[in-house]
């Protein structure tokens, strides 16, 4: 028998949620279907023996979160793989990572496999290796090999191998260490026929881990058990921020209408399933088939989501209605754009801006509520394109807008233009990222609420003309051009939250965390700030008030905590120890002199 353990590396920083005024809420993740998908196709495929467990570690950081654990957490995850490995005595163990996040802990998870037992064949798949083979096998020198996009049908080669390394070698899908130097370049081997994959028994997890993606919140008082299905690979577009190309090709390749049926019945009757995510890239890419398994939705009473958005260019008053009759109460619609010059010259989308609102109108006359996805910030986009996003968003009256800011994915061709363009080192986009959240940002808002507290002077000025008095100590500019200080005291409690997207004044705080993102955060600060206090580890006494602000794009805050007790006399450099980035939102307080390392 062979044995194959599959890892799942944090999707998230844990630093942003694992310290003494850590965040509350983790962001809701979705079930692993890869690896779901490999372990039935592999089960019932391999001619040998196979046994498979998976470890996903995104369950280890939700416990530490609610734990409100405070210490060394890679140390938590390396003790997770190694109890894992005593008792299954795996040869093989595969990481499976999707986005740039999850680099930073790739590395040390296939030391702690191969210091356990050098034995053992450490490989990597999924986006991020898919697109980064060269530079994740240069840097990680406990990982023996990478697949190249889908895994089913080269893993099944490697485990039905008598020598998995001659299959690493000659496989065009893998490649080893060694062959980098004969500048060997992996390619796909796709699984053309996705109904070749037998339905999923779902015993290597723990359905109650992955019920929270849900993006229609009016239904969250409602018992549910939610589950996804991919009913296709592939997308044809090349949207320039998205990295699918790299791991499911461009071709669509589907699931017959008669076997996601019969999969979503099953999910509903074996598994108590009420809520299905469909999960696929380009649902649409074949309407008249997508309107079919919509219809037959409709005859199973549940509700339906696409958390992760659907074409706009395919709904009509067809769609819509039949949207509504197979449970889809909101649907996100992927904009990333008002501005037809973005659209289809730098995203290079298939979408004309005259279409959108006529689909926001079709989903409104069928009570199907639009969220809408906006991404800004890409290369030749330009102030005035961001104006025409703006007035589209107004004029189309979506029911929720989820902004977010381009970012260099591995794989994407927004990666390949920033390195082309200068505009990012491959080498130091790891370095750039941490001197963002832990080094520049919240040291400088910390330098300034120190010196607040050490010089009353200029604790007047910062709360008269915050701009100006943060600008004097060199710090601003872009997004700290406007700046507000909020002073805290017995009395009142300020709390800073963008209730429409994640505006934050980078230039001092850093890079936002995730959970200030969040829509948990950032509805429930505004509807309930004392009991989201309370879950960041903040109990306030009753007669103090708590004010909470709404950050802008033109405006933004910064919370200057009460200065704990026992400091008196001491110089700003050492005050500023005390201030925590949680304590500059108003999520947490000023660290007390005992608690400083």
């Amino acid at each position: 028998m062979k044995k194959l353990l599959f890892i799942i590396p944090p999707y998230f920083n844990a630093d942003d949620y694992l310290n003494k005024s850590r965040a509350a809420v983790l962001p809701a993740f979705t079930m692993p279907y890869g690896i779901l998908s490999m372990e039935s196709y592999l089960s019932a495929r391999c001619r040998s023996t196979i046994d498979m467990q998976l470890l996903d570690l995104n369950i280890t950081l939700q416990k530490l979160v609610d734990q409100r654990f405070e210490g060394e957490y890679a140390a938590v995850f390396a003790e997770e793989i190694r109890t894992r490995l005593r008792g299954f005595s795996a040869q093989f163990v595969g990481v499976s990572a999707l986005f740039n996040s999850s680099n930073r802990y790739i590395q040390d998870i296939v030391k702690v496999c191969k210091d356990f037992d050098p034995a053992i064949i450490t490989l990597a798949g999924g986006g991020l290796p898919s697109a980064a083979y060269k530079l994740m096998l240069e840097s990680c020198p406990a990982l023996d090999a990478i697949c190249k996009g889908e895994g089913e049908l080269p893993l099944r080669d490697l485990l039905d191998a008598d020598d998995p390394w001659e299959i690493i070698r000659k496989h065009k899908s893998w490649i080893a260490r060694d062959e980098l130097a004969a500048n060997k370049v992996p390619q796909h081997t796709f699984l053309e026929n996705l109904d070749d994959i037998p339905p999923f028994d779902f015993k290597s997890i723990n359905l109650d881990h992955y019920n929270n993606r849900s993006i229609d919140k009016q239904h969250s008082w409602r018992p549910k058990r939610e589950m996804a299905i991919h009913t296709s690979r592939g997308c044809p577009f090349l949207c320039v921020f998205c990295s699918n190309p790299s791991l499911h090709g461009r071709d669509v390749r589907t699931m017959s209408i008669e076997r996601v049926v019969a999969d979503v019945r099953r999910m509903k009757e074996e598994f108590g399933m009420t809520v299905l995510l469909l999960e696929d890239d380009h649902f649409f890419n074949d309407k008249d088939r997508a309107k079919q398994i919509l219809r037959e939705l409709a005859a199973l009473e549940i509700r339906v989501e696409f958390p992760n958005g659907v074409a706009v260019y395919a709904i009509d008053d067809e769609v819509a209605e039949l949207f509504a009759k197979a449970g889809v109460s909101a649907v996100a619609l992927a904009v990333e754009s008002g501005s037809d010059h973005v659209l289809n010259n730098i995203i290079r989308k298939p979408l004309k801006k005259r279409l959108i609102r006529p689909a926001v109108e079709a989903l409104r006359k069928f009570n199907v509520r639009s969220h809408v996805f906006i991404v800004i910030g890409l290369p030749g986009e330009q102030d005035e394109h961001r104006a025409e996003t703006m007035q589209m968003l107004l004029d189309c009256g979506f029911d929720w807008v989820h902004v977010y800011l381009a970012m260099p994915i591995f794989g994407s061709r927004l990666y390949d233009i920033c390195v082309e363009k200068g505009y990012i080192d491959p080498a130091a986009l790891d370095e750039l990222i941490e001197t963002y959240e832990k080094k520049i940002g919240p040291h400088n808002g910390a330098q300034v609420v120190a010196k607040a507290w050490a010089d009353p002077g200029f604790r007047q000025w910062l709360l008269e003309d915050g701009t100006a008095a943060i600008g004097s100590l060199g710090f601003g500019g872009r997004s700290g051009n406007h700046l507000v200080a909020l002073e805290n005291t017995p009395a009142v409690h300020n709390m800073v939250v963008c209730t429409l997207c994640s505006c934050y004044p980078w230039a001092v705080l850093g890079l936002p965390p995730l959970w200030y993102k969040s829509a948990p955060y950032r509805s429930r600060a505004v509807a309930d700030p004392r009991g989201v206090l309370r879950e960041f580890g903040v109990a306030l006494p009753k007669s103090t008030e708590i004010q909470v602000w709404d950050s802008t794009a033109e405006l933004r805050y910064l919370v200057v905590p009460m200065r704990p007790a026992g400091t008196e006399g001491w110089s700003e450099d050492k005050l500023a120890d005390l201030v925590t980035r949680d304590s500059m939102i108003g999520t947490g307080l000023a660290r007390r002199p005992e608690e400083l390392p």
